[in-house]
């Protein structure tokens, strides 16, 4: 992804914002990254508050470097200006033009669709600003829902 110089974010959704994070969104962001049923099939979590911390410190300095093959945006639910979880996209190989896609969501909000609705625009902009060849999602089995 580091091959294009413009940014392909912020995007809005019908019912969702993807974005940068802010610093007001740490805690919103520990609500569901506290939680061990969002983090059990992760190789994560579940955070204690330092750890969430830790990790949004990480990612509002990475926010910083562009152009940057690793993009992490916050899913902002639109009507209530609430950071309900996560999305991200990273080039695993670039001379095959290859990205991969992962997503974290509160568990107060499973079951309504949003993860669908915010890997759609992210695979758009994967193939057609970025150029990607292929997109590829990890899984655990387990997660029926994912």
């Amino acid at each position: 992804m580091a091959r294009t110089m413009e940014r392909w974010f912020p995007i809005e959704t019908k019912r969702l914002r993807l974005r940068e994070y802010v610093p007001t969104d740490e805690a919103n962001v520990h609500e569901y990254a506290c939680d061990p049923l969002v983090a059990r099939y992760d190789s994560w979590g579940p955070n204690t508050a330092a750890q969430t911390h830790e990790h949004f410190s990480r990612r509002m300095a990475e926010q910083r470097k562009w152009p940057r093959a690793d993009v992490t945006l916050v899913a902002e639910l639109r009507r209530e200006a609430k950071v309900i979880g996560s999305v991200r996209l990273w080039t695993v190989d670039e001379a095959n033009r290859t990205a991969e896609i992962g997503y974290t969501f509160n568990r107060r909000y499973w079951n309504n669709g949003f993860a669908t609705e915010a890997a759609a625009p992210l695979l758009d902009r994967a193939f057609h600003s970025l150029r990607m060849h292929r997109v590829i999602g990890t899984c655990d089995t387990r997660n029926a829902g994912s």
